[in-house]
């Protein structure tokens, strides 16, 4: 049982295509093959193994082979998901010419790789079953799953598949909104019986759902286990593997989207006020491109410039960089403010709206829990930058 369950099994599927022009990267799905887990989603352990056999069992091994089964439910009822994908969505674009080649691409840009993963896990989980009507131990066989060379190429299929989903469902939402033939075709699809009311972004977004169900569904197994017996210690480490590569998919995909909107506000940022000052720190970034930088966190600031001017900021906070954004239209300006020296009647200093981290203070203002000073150090006059956020969690962060 361990040689046979302990690689994946690709599961070759002989069916008619169901479009004469389909990618033949993709497998040819249809009818039963597609569908066999339909009514599997709601199904019981107890119920598939008749009670006679649940009856005969103490109650915490009846709940765990509950538990097990659920992870491998859920396993099947993702695979479906992943087939009618294929089958109602990726063909049907392909076959219609909905979306160039680029678009394909970025909507499902490895979907054959994903099915073969989930197909063989799924193969696996059914072979299990297939050996009798209770499972003992699924420790070894979920750590041969998500450990090794497995757990390698898991973690590089779903971070590819995930990696630019927020420019998907961007693309998917500007279609729907601008191409009728693109929206009527989609609705059609989704009016589908067999989609089962789930729409196009949503099944783009189940495959980073289903990583998030593992670590879940084994914690559960976990609960039902004998916590002294080798196979508790095996699932742990199958539940941490999970997590890892989990977050590390969360840390790529978070990356990416954060490199995605720098590119969105490179678009409409405004630096002209830096062009013509006279302050030297402005002018230093007059030519500042975002998409060279890295996005930490983002959110709204009010800047008190004096006790009679408050200024609403968008404010980037880059790996090195503090931006302080005004939002004017479609516009993101980078505004160079002018203000009054203090115990001056004639003197202005220039204010830049660009702060190098490294050369900053930051100090709590012991009045306002939501306040905090910005103490730029590379002014000849260094300056105090007030800025207050709409809560004392969001000044934290």
């Amino acid at each position: 049982m361990g040689g046979c369950l302990s690689s994946f099994h690709r599961r070759n599927i002989e069916t008619p295509n169901l479009w004469s022009t389909s990618d033949p990267s993709l497998p040819s799905l249809l009818g039963d093959d597609l569908f066999y887990v339909s009514d599997l989603s709601s199904q019981k352990w107890k119920d598939t193994v008749g009670r006679h056999v649940a009856s005969s069992l103490p109650q915490r091994e009846v709940d765990h082979q509950e538990a097990i089964n659920e992870l491998f439910v859920t396993e099947a009822s993702h695979l479906r998901l992943l087939r009618v994908l294929t089958v109602f969505f990726y063909q049907r674009m392909f076959r219609e010419k909905l979306l160039s080649q680029e678009e394909l691409a970025l909507l499902f840009p490895n979907l054959p790789v994903l099915l073969k993963i989930h197909s063989s896990l799924s193969e696996s989980m059914k072979t299990l079953q297939e050996q009798g009507p209770i499972i003992h131990e699924i420790g070894h066989f979920m750590l041969s799953q998500f450990g090794g060379p497995a757990r390698k190429e898991i973690q590089q299929a779903v971070s590819d598949f995930c990696v630019n989903q927020s420019k998907a469902l961007e693309l998917i939402e500007t279609k729907l909104q601008k191409d009728t033939r693109f929206r009527l075709i989609i609705q059609e699809a989704e009016s589908n019986y067999q989609c089962r009311h789930h729409q196009l972004k949503d099944l783009i977004l189940s495959e980073m759902q289903q990583l998030t169900n593992y670590p879940l569904l084994l914690d559960n197994i976990i609960k039902h286990t004998d916590g002294q017996s080798s196979e508790h210690q095996k699932l742990c480490q199958a539940r941490d593997q999970c997590r890892e590569i989990l977050q590390c998919v969360k840390e790529i995909v978070k990356k990416a989207e954060n490199h995605h909107r720098l590119e969105t506000y490179q678009m409409c940022l405004d630096t002209t006020s830096l062009q013509w000052t006279t302050n030297a720190l402005a002018a230093e970034f007059k030519n500042i491109d975002l998409r060279s930088h890295c996005l930490i966190h983002e959110g709204p600031l009010r800047w008190r410039l004096r006790k009679d001017k408050t200024v609403d900021l968008h404010v980037l906070l880059l790996e090195n960089l503090l931006l302080l954004l005004q939002r004017k239209d479609e516009r993101l300006v980078l505004k160079c403010h002018r203000k009054r020296l203090w115990g001056s009647s004639g003197t202005w200093q220039t204010i830049s709206p660009v702060l190098k981290l490294n050369v900053v203070l930051i100090r709590s203002v012991a009045t306002d829990p939501r306040a905090f000073f910005v103490i730029c150090t590379t002014e000849l006059v260094p300056h105090l930058y007030r800025l207050v956020a709409s809560t004392p969690s969001e000044k934290n962060m």
